[in-house]
């Protein structure tokens, strides 16, 4: 993610997320890469996925609302139930993660975090970040692009940027919805803070 041409590409911010990189072997990403996409996603995030289906259906949503505006409030409370018992599940699902949230940058291309050592480029890694609160999981293999010293964390020194190599196509959407929603709450606490 140091190439300024992945930056313009993807929105990008700093967020808070439970963060835990493994290093993996070129051959384990390498097959991975051979597989289909579900076979390495792992068991994804429930949060994401419905994220993906109210995509589909806002549409139809809207059309809905339209023509019938208290069938179309009426779904729009159901879609906002089942995503609180989405956040719920996943929020139990990983609760031995639950604990503190390291700050990160993150966008669709990858994320860049800091680390008690320096990770070579072209590194290989597992990522898996659980984004708070809104207990977003999502679960990505990647590459080290840049490692730098950086001393504004002093137990951690290197800023790693890892560009992600295998990410779903539900889960890369889930990240740039997550951005953005993130992006428009810092603004208008911005706008607030202003008045």
């Amino acid at each position: 993610m140091g190439d300024d041409s992945d930056r313009r590409q993807f929105f990008r911010l700093e967020d808070e997320a439970v963060l835990t990189v493994r290093v993996v072997s070129e051959e384990l990403h390498a097959s991975l890469a051979a597989r289909p996409e579900e076979e390495w996603e792992g068991d994804g995030s429930v949060v994401a996925r419905i994220g993906a289906l109210t995509t589909q259906t806002g549409t139809i949503l809207a059309a809905i609302r339209k023509s019938d505006p208290d069938v179309g409030h009426y779904l729009a409370i159901l879609d906002k139930k089942i995503d609180l018992l989405a956040r719920a599940l996943e929020g139990g699902r990983h609760r031995e993660k639950a604990g503190e949230g390291e700050r990160i940058t993150i966008g669709a291309g990858g994320v860049d975090y800091h680390a008690a050592e320096a990770l070579n480029p072209g590194t290989r890694l597992e990522i898996d970040l659980l984004f708070l609160p809104s207990r977003l999981h999502i679960h990505a293999y990647g590459t080290v692009v840049d490692c730098v010293r950086d001393d504004a964390e002093p137990d951690r020194p290197f800023r790693i940027g890892a560009a992600f190599t295998l990410l779903s196509a539900i889960q890369r959407e889930a990240i740039v919805r997550h951005v953005l929603a993130r992006q428009s709450a810092l603004l208008r606490k911005s706008r607030h803070s202003d008045e």
